[in-house]
């Protein structure tokens, strides 16, 4: 697996869209799927669609559209996004919480097969799809 390009306090997402093409097609997707954004919030706001959490990190579309499906995802992941997404998850009691929040390398690669569960199951149970997708970091750093 390629290693990802992070800095301290922000993940530049399009850095890493080799890293995230990888795991699409790792996982039978293609990667024409994941659309990359300046700010989710701003662009579901153009498109009519309700999305109240200023820190999304990245969001599943289901539409008839082609593939049927879109992944957001923002160009860049700051801090503040992070911690929004890791303190949802220690609210909902996943245990590796704190792993993800201090390795930006780890956190891209689950939000992203996070998304990929969605596609994939059309699960929109969160606590599932974050231990699938931490099953998977065990299986793709094999």
């Amino acid at each position: 697996m390629a290693s990802l390009k992070v800095e301290m306090t922000n993940i530049d997402v399009l850095a890493n869209r080799d890293v995230i093409t990888g795991l699409m097609v790792a996982h039978g997707l293609s990667p024409e799927i994941v659309v990359y954004v300046d700010n989710i919030q701003a662009w579901c706001r153009e498109h009519g669609i309700e999305e109240p959490n200023t820190w999304r990190c990245a969001k599943t579309l289901y539409h008839d559209g082609p593939h049927g499906v879109t992944v957001l995802l923002p160009d860049v992941i700051t801090d503040d996004m992070v911690q929004s997404v890791t303190g949802g998850m220690l609210c909902r009691g996943f245990p590796h919480w704190r792993e993800l929040e201090q390795d930006g390398s780890i956190f891209l690669k689950h939000l992203v097969l996070h998304e990929v569960r969605h596609v994939l199951e059309r699960d929109h149970d969160e606590n599932l799809c974050d231990a699938w997708a931490y099953e998977q970091l065990g299986a793709t750093s094999s």
